[in-house]
Parts: C-alpha cells; sequence; structure tokens
C-alpha cells in the first residue's frame, strides 16, 4: 500500500553584478550544497519527458532589478513523492502521551515549560541521573535553566516530543543542538548533525562555528575551516566575527591558513586587521617578554610596525644585551631589525 508525501523546499541565494560580467560563456555559478528534506532516499524515474524547465534571461534583463551590487533569488520546489503508507504511520511521542499529566517543569525566568519527568530520563542520561537521585530539581520539581532562551528550550523540547518543525533556521537548529548536547541527547544530534555542515554560509558562519567550537564537533570544525579560508574576506567584515572567543579566531587561522607559529598567526592577523587576535598575543609579550622569544618578537615588531612591542623589546635589549648578544638567532636577524632595536633602546635610555 503507498501513499503520497509532499515535500517542498526554496533556498536563496545572492547573485553578484560580477557574476554577470565576470563569468565567461557557458560558465555556471554553483550555489552551495543544502541539506534537502527526503534527499537521503533514492527514487526510480520510469517516466523520461521532461520535469524540469530550463530558464535563460539576457544580462541586461537581469540588471534593471539590482538596487544594490546584488540580487537576491529564491528558488522553491514542492515534489509529492510516492512512499509506503508504513513510512508515514509512525505516530508522534506528543500524540501519544497527551492524556498523561506532565509532572515536571523547565524554568528559564519567569516562563515554565511543562514536561514527563519519565519522558526526559528515557531520552536523556542527565535528566534520568537528575530524577534518580536526591537533588534540589528531584525535590522542587522543576529545573531552573539559566544557559538557553524559553524558546529555544521550548523548541527543543517540541522536537523531543516529535512535533514538527515549521521551515526552521539554522539559527534555530544550532539552538536544539546545543541544548541537546548540553543533555546528551543523542538521538536529537544524530538526527540534526549534518544540517550545520550543509547550510553554511558567510550570514550564518559565526553561529557554526562557535557551536562547532564550544560542542567540540571536530568535523564541523574542519568544514568551518575549508569555508573560512575561501571566504575569509567577507567573514571578517561581519560584525559577529569580532565578538568570536579570541582562541577560536586562532585556531581557525592556524587550520585555515596552515599557520605553524604564533608569530605566523600574527603577522596574518596584522595583514587582515584582526585585532582583536594581535592584542590577545601580543600582550603577554609586552608585559613579560622572555629571552627565548625575543629574536621572533622583533623581528615581527619591526616587520609589521608594532610600536608597543618594539618598546618592550627595546627595553629588554637594554635589560639583557649580553644575554641577547650571544644568541645565534640575533645575528640572523635583517640589519634593519638590530639597528632600529638598538636604537631604539639608545634613545628610551637617554631620554
Amino acid at each position: 500500500m503507498k501513499t503520497t508525501l509532499t515535500v517542498k523546499d526554496a533556498v536563496t541565494f545572492k547573485l553578484f553584478e560580477v557574476h554577470l560580467t565576470g563569468k565567461k560563456p557557458n560558465e555556471h555559478f554553483v550555489t552551495l550544497d543544502r541539506c534537502i528534506p527526503c534527499s537521503g532516499s533514492a527514487y526510480k524515474i520510469t517516466n523520461n519527458a521532461a520535469w524540469v524547465q530550463l530558464l535563460k534571461l539576457p544580462h541586461q534583463e537581469l540588471l534593471p532589478f539590482f538596487k544594490t551590487s546584488y540580487l537576491d533569488i529564491t528558488c522553491s520546489v514542492e515534489f509529492d513523492i510516492i512512499v509506503p503508507l508504513t513510512s508515514l504511520l509512525t505516530p508522534n511521542l506528543f500524540d501519544l502521551c497527551a492524556h498523561i499529566a506532565t509532572d515536571f517543569e523547565l524554568a528559564v525566568g519567569t516562563d515554565r515549560l511543562p514536561v514527563h519527568k519519565r519522558y526526559l530520563s528515557l531520552i536523556s542520561p542527565v535528566f534520568n541521573a537528575m530524577f534518580l537521585h536526591d537533588t534540589s530539581e528531584a525535590r522542587s520539581g522543576e529545573n531552573l535553566i539559566t544557559d538557553f532562551d524559553f524558546d529555544t528550550v521550548k523548541t527543543a523540547i517540541n522536537f523531543c516530543y516529535g512535533r514538527p518543525l515549521e521551515d526552521p533556521s539554522v539559527d534555530t537548529v544550532i539552538g536544539i543542538l546545543r541544548f541537546a548536547d548540553k543533555y546528551d541527547i543523542k538521538g536529537v544530534v544524530n538526527k540534526l548533525d549534518q544540517i550545520p555542515k550543509l547550510n553554511l554560509s558567510t550570514e550564518n558562519f559565526c553561529t557554526i562555528v562557535l557551536y562547532a567550537y564550544d560542542c567540540s564537533k571536530k568535523e564541523l570544525e574542519s568544514e568551518c575551516s575549508k569555508f573560512y579560508k575561501i571566504h575569509h574576506k567577507v567573514i571578517n567584515e561581519n560584525n559577529k566575527f569580532s565578538t568570536l572567543p579570541v582562541l577560536l579566531i586562532v585556531k581557525l587561522l592556524k587550520t585555515a591558513f596552515d599557520l605553524k607559529t604564533n608569530y605566523d598567526v600574527l603577522r596574518h592577523a596584522n595583514k587582515t586587521g584582526i585585532n582583536s587576535v594581535m592584542e590577545h598575543l601580543e600582550q603577554p609579550l609586552i608585559k613579560s617578554l622572555k629571552l627565548k622569544d625575543f629574536c621572533s618578537t622583533v623581528d615581527y615588531a619591526w616587520e609589521c610596525s608594532r610600536e608597543d612591542l618594539m618598546k618592550a623589546c627595546a627595553e629588554f635589549l637594554n635589560k639583557n644585551r649580553d644575554e641577547i648578544l650571544e644568541l645565534k638567532e640575533y645575528y640572523d636577524l635583517s640589519e634593519k631589525v638590530t639597528h632600529g632595536v638598538s636604537k631604539l633602546g639608545y634613545t628610551l635610555k637617554h631620554n
């Protein structure tokens, strides 16, 4: 026995004017891969009739629609797929337990979300341990949640109960995944963990890479590094990028551009204007420069004209001249660097 399943999807992408003028004839503009509902299934096409119509528009007809430097294009598809009836016979848990009273609440501020303790125990080892022992949550009948907003908690619990997600955004999916990661709800993670990777864009990159970093998703971190290497100029201009943890940005730069040392990272950050990274890595050197780091530091400071660091190097030279002159690496430095640090040291000492 069979029935039909309607599958809908839509995606919006930006077509820039440069795509019209910079592409050669028959050269294609390829959008990012996208996770489409039911795309993991195989379908046999028995009717060879054409079902996709190719639409061609001359450039001069498109140009009037460019209000800025780009045009938003939305593609929508809808398929009626014949599927076995049994694939639609699995009821939602919410429908099955509607007659059973809730006995626990998830509290976010003044908001409360009623849930079933036994169900949470089944899907989450964290909740199970909470209810098995004499915890404050078990005694009070509520769990106070301070690291998620109420909408995220409600959406995540709704998904756990089998309620459908209505056209969720990447931010919504990331919120559910973070909640599932915290409470070790593996079924939810397994269901959604491919969505961030398949929907990476310059707009949502910061949200996705932060989730990958916070939750130690190594495969996703790797995909983010590859994506960043290609799109770093656009991503760096996103205001959210400067709010990412500095250690995350350092790790991202090292992985994406195969940077071996912190000095490689500093040079890259100086070249691309990532001030948070420069400040983070330079401050320990300025405050407490060590002999083993002197040559690498002074070389970077003069190459990139980092005034505070140049001053710190000159002061360090004045205090440790004999030891520095015994370093072989010191004589591998350029004359510009050695003369510059000596001259600045002299100026600081006699002014």
